[in-house]
Order: C-alpha cells, then sequence, then structure tokens
C-alpha cells in the first residue's frame, strides 16, 4: 500500500488528450511497425550525406557547461554545412 492506494503510482490511469493510439512495446513486432521502422531508417540514412557527428575523436576537457555546449553546437553545424555540401556535390 503507497500512499493509501493499493495500486502503484505509475500505473495509475491517466487521462487521454487526442486520439491518437500509441503503439504498445511488443516481442515481435508487426509487419506496419516493421515496415514503418525501414522508412524512417531509410530517410535518416538518405538525410545523412556524410555519416559524422562532426566532433573529432578525443578526450575533451571544458571548464563550463557553456563552453561544452559551444563546442557541441559549433560541431554539429559543421556536420550539417558538411552534409549539405555532399549533397550539392561539392567538398
Amino acid at each position: 500500500m503507497l500512499f493509501g492506494m493499493k495500486v502503484l503510482c505509475h500505473t495509475w490511469l491517466m487521462r487521454q488528450v487526442g486520439q491518437r493510439i500509441i503503439g504498445t512495446v511488443a516481442l515481435s513486432p508487426s509487419g506496419e511497425a516493421l515496415r514503418a521502422a525501414a522508412v524512417h531508417q531509410a530517410t535518416g540514412q538518405a538525410l545523412a550525406a556524410v555519416a559524422t557527428s562532426g566532433i573529432p575523436k578525443g578526450v575533451y576537457r571544458f571548464f563550463s557547461l557553456a563552453e561544452l555546449n559551444r563546442h557541441t553546437e559549433d560541431a554539429a553545424a559543421r556536420a550539417v554545412a558538411l552534409n549539405v555540401r555532399r549533397r550539392l556535390g561539392r567538398s
């Protein structure tokens, strides 16, 4: 018994907003779920002309979270720019 309730708090029924049906986790996925996953994966691979995060291998030490965020954002910008250049046929 938790807080006077006979069920755990994460098993309480929640209010549903909207009409979308959320898929459940299954041991073996349905054919529709596999097709959706294949489309999602193919789209991601098509969008990524280069397989890089933009961050070179190495050990990085940052003095602040702001410095880490700036480094990560710069790396993401480099990766996006490289993807665009490759897609346009430029190196």
